[in-house]
């Protein structure tokens, strides 16, 4: 079985049990399905080992929604946290999704992934002659929804809230 996986390239999943604590693999962001088991008496101790190490892309809680989770949430750092499934949290289309240090920077993934690729500029203009204090008058701003696949706002659409300030000037 092992020589036709390695032929095919492929690793069957792996249950590493009893690794010093200072294995590489240990301090390596492990992508294949090869899981390091560390036993523990107490959550406290948990927490430190991970702490201990750079923040990992994804983070997994198998047990229940409780204190103990919430510890487990408040005092650990990763990309993204599923309880009690694998890679849950990496599937949802509309939930950003992303590592934090050495295991990537930003979030892809829902609005936040339009936001992290999204350019705002602000864009402004003289609208009166330069040193009058009577002939300068602040812009007009307003916020517009914009046609899809414009940059434009539709004529006569309504306010919303949001990067897409249109302001009037006054300018031709």
């Amino acid at each position: 079985m092992w020589d036709a996986a390695r032929e095919a390239r492929l690793i069957p999943p792996t249950l590493l049990i009893d690794v010093p604590d200072d294995a590489e693999i240990t301090r390596e962001e492990i992508f294949g399905p090869v899981l390091t088991i560390h036993p523990y008496d107490d959550l406290a101790e948990a927490i430190a080992f991970i702490n201990d190490r750079p923040a990992a892309l994804a983070a997994y809680w198998y047990g229940e929604d409780g204190d103990d989770f919430r510890r487990f949430l408040q005092h650990t750092t990763s990309g993204g946290v599923t309880r009690n499934d694998g890679l849950l949290h990496a599937s949802l289309s509309n939930a950003p999704f992303g590592g934090v240090g050495g295991s990537g920077t930003g979030a892809y993934g829902g609005k936040a992934g339009f936001d992290e690729f999204t350019h705002r500029r602000t864009v402004a203009a003289q609208t009166g002659p330069r040193g009058s204090p009577t002939g300068w008058s602040a812009p007009r701003c307003w916020l517009r929804n914009l046609q899809p696949g414009s940059t434009r706002p539709s004529p006569g659409s309504p306010l919303k809230f949001g990067p897409d300030r249109v302001c009037d000037t006054g300018m031709p």
